[in-house]
């Protein structure tokens, strides 16, 4: 988080060179679902644009989720993942990942 704090601050003062790009931010959010800091990974995901987000990140949310034994929260996220793809962004679409790690989540 240091890093990826570093790199935003770095943007700031116009160094756009360092501005974390979707795979940075995918980096990040997967170091955070790992280390028990799932609600820091799903931050991350709400500052990517909706036109960047893909069910690879969404799952890394799920994934950190199903972790902790947080299984509303992972619900909550695929839920979220749903509606998107209603809404015409198919690439958040739930895949059979996204609903595995769900079902392990809340069960």
């Amino acid at each position: 988080m240091a890093i990826l704090k570093e790199m935003n601050d770095q943007c700031k003062r116009g160094n756009q060179k360092a501005k974390p790009d979707v795979r940075a931010l995918a980096v990040a959010m997967d170091a955070c679902a790992k280390s028990g800091l799932t609600s820091e990974a799903e931050r991350i995901l709400s500052d990517v644009p909706d036109m960047k987000k893909s069910e690879v990140l969404f799952n890394t949310v799920i994934s950190g989720y199903k972790n902790e034994g947080r299984g509303l929260e992972a619900e909550a996220v695929l839920r979220r993942m749903i509606s998107l793809d209603k809404a015409g962004l198919h690439r958040c679409a739930p895949d059979l990942i996204s609903y595995s790690l769900c079902i392990t989540a809340v069960s």
